[in-house]
């Protein structure tokens, strides 16, 4: 239990040596590990410095010798503040918690892009609160969370309600609609890990589309100037809960368009993601956005088929800014992406 998990951030690592080493006694400097963990002045707490690693091997009696190489994320692209980092996959968990004793933090999670898990293909859970200055409870409170939704399963599993035939066509449609909303965004989700990986200079257009379409979706508020943006409406539709939008005044327009990271619950993004995956046509987005209208439709919400209209819907009161916010980026897109976004924006 030395060696780092697959995917597993610094902080993740150094987390599980104080568990062990409270509870067997290995050899381990707490107070100092904890430290640095906990220290306002550590660059990141999932991404240390090179004079922050060194002082961690110092005190430890032992260390993976790829610590250095996971100093450092592998892309900047929607990468969330340190301590936003609080979404987690409930399957992995559950994992960790038979293999390692504890949750193990991946670096994945960190990414304001990351809403599924690749591996179990599962939405992402919320922490729901906010690290005061480190991410020292991060992990108990993940398995807390999984073992609490566990015994609820259980119980509501084991005891069926008398009155619940009549919901059952109901249950059944928005899991049919969150099914085809989950597999839209996956749609981006793949594109987005691809391009990551690829050459700056060959991605960095693509992924700028995407970022920017990403915070005229989620953008922030301004005191009393518009309602919830429409994502957020459709969440609430889909899964019944209020999702949380901070409103801020912001003093420059275009602070507004990044507050979109600091959003801890996932299926906002969630929902951000699959309609971008249908605004800029991937394959397949446009059949399954069609039939996320239909299922919304019965739900009593009308969505438009056409990508102008919902583009219309997306970007706000025109009053706020958000359309000639988003137009003025297109100007700097390359000709394909700048004619790809038009399709839908000189159409609204």
């Amino acid at each position: 239990m030395t060696e780092f998990e697959v995917g597993e951030t610094i902080s993740s690592w150094l987390e599980r040596q104080i568990v062990y080493a409270s509870q067997d006694g290995a050899n381990v400097n707490i107070k100092g590990v904890r430290r640095l963990l906990e220290s306002p002045e550590v660059s990141d707490i999932d991404y240390y410095s090179d004079s922050e690693i060194s002082e961690l091997i110092a005190l430890l009696p032992f260390a993976p010798p790829d610590i250095f190489f996971r100093s450092k994320s592998k892309t900047g692209f929607m990468l969330a503040p340190p301590l936003r980092r609080v979404n987690f996959c409930s399957d992995c968990v559950k994992g960790d918690m038979k293999a390692v004793k504890t949750a193990v933090w991946r670096e994945a999670w960190s990414y304001g892009w990351y809403v599924i898990c690749e591996i179990h293909g599962t939405k992402m859970c919320s922490l729901g609160f906010n690290l005061s200055r480190s991410t020292e409870h991060r992990a108990t409170e993940a398995c807390r969370i999984v073992i609490d939704q566990e015994y609820q399963h259980e119980v509501t599993s084991s005891v069926w309600p008398i009155h619940a035939k009549s919901s059952v066509n109901g249950a059944a449609l928005l899991s049919r609609l969150d099914h085809e909303v989950v597999n839209l965004a996956l749609l981006l989700q793949q594109r987005i890990m691809l391009l990551v990986a690829w050459e700056e200079s060959i991605a960095g257009p693509e992924l700028a589309v995407v970022y920017d379409l990403f915070s005229l979706i989620l953008r922030g508020h301004t005191h009393y100037v518009e309602p919830r943006p429409f994502c957020f409406q459709v969440a609430k539709k889909i899964t019944g809960r209020n999702f949380s939008v901070e409103r801020t005044v912001f003093r420059h327009e275009d602070d507004r368009f990044s507050a979109h990271l600091e959003i801890k619950e996932p299926y906002p993004r969630l929902l951000a993601l699959a309609i971008i995956s249908f605004l800029l046509g991937l394959p397949g987005a446009a059949k399954r956005w069609d039939r996320v209208r239909i299922l919304l439709g019965y739900k009593g919400m009308m969505i438009p088929k056409n990508k102008a209209l919902l583009y219309l819907l997306v970007s706000g009161n025109p009053e706020v800014g958000g359309r000639r916010w988003f137009e003025s980026r297109i100007q700097m897109y390359p000709l394909e992406l700048r004619a790809l976004c038009k399709r839908f924006v000189d159409n609204s």
